[in-house]
């Protein structure tokens, strides 16, 4: 590898390493915010459940 094509690469790898790293983290955040809200008041979860269940299915 010639030292003009080592960074290029190298950036693109911390790129790709930063996206996949912000799903996760969302993925992540999502689900401990439902788990709070599980213990807090389910009735809100299956509420959510139930919104997201008709919406997917008037798009459908």
């Amino acid at each position: 590898m010639t030292e003009g094509k080592l960074p290029g690469n190298l950036r693109g790898y911390k790129l790709k390493k930063i996206h996949r790293g912000f799903w996760g983290r969302l993925v992540l955040w999502i689900m401990i915010i439902l788990i709070v809200l599980w213990f807090i008041d389910r009735q809100i979860i299956f509420d959510l459940y139930d919104w997201l269940k008709n919406s997917i299915a008037s798009f459908l």
